[in-house]
């Protein structure tokens, strides 16, 4: 198990409320597997908020009311957009979630004499690969 812990500031400055991630990651290369612990920070006081999260990580926030549902077909990875309504506004909140990215590279044809493989993201024991394309997480609408 390899565990990893970063922050993210304003990954997507004006699009979202988002004005950081503070993420702490537990990986299991054998079983393909992440467990993330996300402390988002608002930009103001809300009630409730909506993300796109990878399919089948299970988020739960205490002191709230999550639910989920399956996100149309189309992206690079399985998803579900998740709909947290929390107890009492605030400006933090906490996500937990784990569950399986496993998304082997797949070749990309090109016009030149080497193609290359890529990927949205991969837990391996070859590697990891964490691309936001993987959804691996919170992306706020």
């Amino acid at each position: 198990m390899i565990a990893v812990a970063a922050l993210f500031a304003p990954l997507f400055a004006a699009a979202t409320p988002v004005v950081d991630h503070e993420l702490v990651v537990a990986l299991d290369v054998s079983h393909g597997r992440a467990e993330v612990s996300d402390t988002i920070t608002l930009d103001k006081e809300r009630s409730s908020i909506d993300f796109v999260l990878h399919a089948g990580m299970k988020p739960t926030v205490d002191a709230a009311h999550v639910t989920v549902e399956a996100r149309a077909p189309g992206g690079a990875v399985p998803a579900e957009i998740v709909h947290v309504a929390l107890s009492k506004p605030a400006r933090k909140i906490v996500v937990h979630y784990a569950g399986a990215i496993v998304h082997a590279p797949a070749q990309v044809a090109t016009e030149h004499q080497r193609s290359f493989a890529e990927t949205p993201g991969t837990i391996a024991n070859e590697g990891v690969y964490l691309g936001k394309d993987a959804l691996w997480f919170p992306q706020l609408l």
